[in-house]
């Protein structure tokens, strides 16, 4: 149930959550709580509510505006935002054909071209878990010390390892480094949580992406997600690849891209997720001690 909200005046007044009525529970938000609901006017709102003031929406809200900065994709507009709420544009779906998955390819790839210095100004999350975006001297040491070894880090206090386990942590930074050392892109603006849920298919077959977790690193790391959970249609992928190829040893890195993820999905989820760590674990430390090299820009 819906939160007191406070009273409020000033230039989003109409969109404030105490002003929007006829709230009604979204299904299948998972990280907080969320409503439809209509302004005062009758236009269709969708509410997000953080009672505990985590950050979490004042998190989305930045990274929904920086993808919106783009002009890339479009995501949906922001009326009014707070550390308890977030009142966005509702989003029309339709079934999504061919066109959709043609557009959502080309978008990603106009999004991947805004470049910057690896990180991003704040930290964020994952989920309901934190992300932290400090920058590195290098991609290779940036996705080890602010992604993999936080996640390593929480999910330690389950005591999930056994005997046979620990030497492949104690190898997992090394083969980590030693994955992604190659890359050399210049780091793309990204999503950062592109899963299927994420995406939605607008009015005409329009590309909409929703919960970001944004911060400049490699484009492949959106790639890697999009091949989780049962994948994007292949239309998507050609597409893509046809206006921007990957470099060999694309296999590898997403290995590690997903780990992040898994662990991700473990500390949050628990042990559903445990055996798929753990096997990835495994595959990653039977990479081969080769990588191929990589372009500087492609």
């Amino acid at each position: 149930m819906v939160g007191k909200i406070p009273n409020f005046d000033g230039p989003e007044a109409a969109f404030h959550p105490g002003h929007i009525q006829k709230l009604h529970k979204a299904d299948g938000a998972s990280q907080a709580p969320a409503f439809f609901g209509v302004t005062r006017d009758g236009r269709r709102v969708f509410v997000k509510e953080d009672r505990r003031g985590t950050g979490m929406l004042e998190a989305e809200a930045d990274g929904l505006r920086a993808l919106q900065a783009s002009n890339a994709i479009r995501v949906p507009g922001i009326y009014f935002s707070s550390r308890e709420w977030l009142v966005m544009e509702v989003m029309d779906r339709e079934p999504a054909r061919d066109a959709f998955w043609m557009t959502l390819a080309e978008d990603l790839v106009k999004l991947h071209r805004h470049t910057g210095a690896i990180g991003w100004h704040r930290d964020n999350f994952i989920g309901r878990n934190p992300q932290y975006n400090s920058g590195c001297d290098s991609w290779a040491d940036f996705f080890w010390e602010q992604r993999i070894q936080p996640q390593l880090k929480m999910l330690r206090a389950r005591e999930i390892w056994t005997a046979a386990e620990e030497p492949r942590l104690v190898q997992l930074e090394h083969q980590v480094k030693r994955i992604l050392a190659p890359v050399r892109e210049a780091p793309s603006l990204l999503h950062g949580d592109l899963w299927s849920g994420n995406v939605l298919c607008g009015p005409d077959q329009t590309a909409v992406l929703i919960d970001p977790a944004v911060y400049f690193g490699h484009r492949e790391t959106d790639l890697a997600m999009t091949e989780l959970f049962g994948g994007f249609a292949p239309l998507f992928y050609q597409r893509y690849k046809e206006l921007w190829p990957l470099a060999p040893g694309y296999a590898a890195r997403r290995l590690v891209y997903n780990f992040y993820h898994k662990l991700n999905h473990a500390n949050l989820y628990g042990s559903g997720y445990i055996w798929d760590v753990k096997k990835t674990l495994l595959d990653i430390g039977q990479v081969g001690e080769v990588q191929p090299p990589m372009a500087e820009k492609l």
